[in-house]
């Protein structure tokens, strides 16, 4: 769900094979499935997942934590959480389906969620959203009564959106949108994909040349006109949906076509201009990923089928699976220094532990920002232009704090502990 789009790829001539990264499996407190993922910053990402799964990481993802968040004062119960994005590292929106149905909104790092007010549209069962901005939502769903809607929530206003091809089937609804100008595609979960050339306000219906009856489930804008998609053809999945032709035209990609004719599913570009698929070969319980890099397809087992990635930094990316699955193409060890972020032995804080107060140094640190994250994730301090280098602490309870130091395009951060 990244909208950063960077460099140039050519994918009518490329090869495959077996030779790829190492992934390193990352431990989470869940064996939940998990559903989709998303870097606000190099420091803050969030997970979602089955029964109302919320994980948060404030180090780049070298340590997630599970929150126990609330929906409108009230536990989430047992909701799937099917797709997550965010528009700054504490301002965020997820999907809920299954038991609850709706958009939910937080402001305050996912610890608590709001429904989004007024939803005076027939689409009941959303499934995916696209924020452009804090409280501008384009929403992908099914009507109560029939197929694909899209919604855009536009503070405090509900539109509905033209979708030039409707059935009476409910679950043909978006899985994913991807937005670059006044360009719009969005993968359905059936045989076709929707396309708009005016920033998601009419929608056309694009065969994608699948088999009756197969789905496609992720879709994403790339350069040089080129959009990728991923789909589940019913275990006989033959190779990756390309177009070159701003998604007006598809075909599959046979050069990265195997023998595992796999399932394959969410993607993502990373800053470097790599291409991810996550992907489940067919009759099989693992996954794959497979890495476009330079022209050339390379692909790796896994543990467990990857539904979707997700990327920060040059190229630190994520994937995220089956049974709390969490795998990343870095060494473990290295994730909280990553290329925006400063190894914390430039930063000093002391007295460390700290009491009543706390003193921070950091060399070269031009700080336009400090924040400190309690052992949840949750911001508990903010100063905007910092005027001197001692804080207060004596009003924080005990535990493990993190202490974040942005300046420019850095980010510094190192741990205290308050006694």
């Amino acid at each position: 769900m990244k909208k950063i789009i960077i460099t140039s790829l050519v994918a009518a001539t490329i090869a495959l094979s077996s030779s790829a990264q190492t992934w390193n499996q990352v431990s989470v407190p869940t064996s939940a499935k998990l559903n989709d993922i998303y870097f606000a910053s190099n420091s803050v990402g969030y997970i979602v997942g089955d029964s109302a799964t919320i994980l948060k990481t404030i180090d780049g993802g070298e340590t997630w934590v599970k929150l126990n968040a609330t929906y409108e004062g009230n536990s989430f119960g047992v909701v799937r959480l099917s797709d997550v994005d965010f528009v700054s590292e504490t301002i965020g929106y997820l999907v809920m389906d299954g038991g609850t149905f709706g958009t939910a909104k937080t402001t305050d790092g996912g610890l608590t969620w709001t429904g989004i007010p007024n939803n005076n549209t027939n689409q009941c069962f959303p499934q995916s959203v696209y924020a452009f901005a804090e409280d501008d939502l384009m929403i992908g769903g099914s009507d109560c009564f029939q197929g694909t809607t899209v919604t855009q929530y536009q503070d405090p206003d509900w539109t509905v959106k033209t979708v030039n091809y409707q059935t009476g089937i409910t679950d043909q609804f978006v899985t994913q949108f991807d937005f670059e100008g006044n360009l719009g595609v969005a993968a359905v979960n059936a045989d076709f994909m929707l396309r708009s050339i005016d920033f998601g306000q009419t929608w056309d219906t694009v065969s994608v040349g699948l088999s009756a009856g197969s789905v496609l489930t992720s879709v994403m804008i790339a350069s040089n006109n080129t959009v990728y998609a991923g789909y589940n053809e019913q275990g006989a999945g033959f190779g990756i949906l390309f177009s070159t032709d701003n998604g007006v035209s598809w075909s599959q990609d046979i050069n990265s076509a195997t023998f595992f004719y796999p399932a394959y599913f969410g993607l993502c570009e990373s800053n470097s201009g790599k291409i991810y698929f996550g992907a489940q070969p067919s009759n099989s319980a693992a996954g794959l990923i497979f890495e476009l890099e330079n022209g050339f397809w390379n692909y790796q087992s896994v543990d467990q089928p990857i539904y979707a990635l997700d990327s920060y930094g040059n190229d630190v990316t994520f994937g995220i699976g089956d049974s709390g699955y969490v795998v990343v193409n870095q060494p473990l060890g290295s994730l909280s220094i990553s290329q925006n972020t400063v190894p914390t032995s430039e930063m000093v804080l002391y007295p460390n532990p700290a009491i009543d107060v706390i003193h921070w140094d950091c060399q070269n640190c031009d700080a336009s920002r400090i924040q400190i994250f309690d052992n949840s994730g949750r911001s508990v301090y903010v100063e905007v232009n910092p005027t001197n280098h001692s804080l207060e602490t004596s009003n924080l309870p005990n535990g493990m704090y993190t202490f974040e130091i942005l300046s420019k395009e850095r980010v510094h951060t190192s741990k205290f502990v308050k006694q």
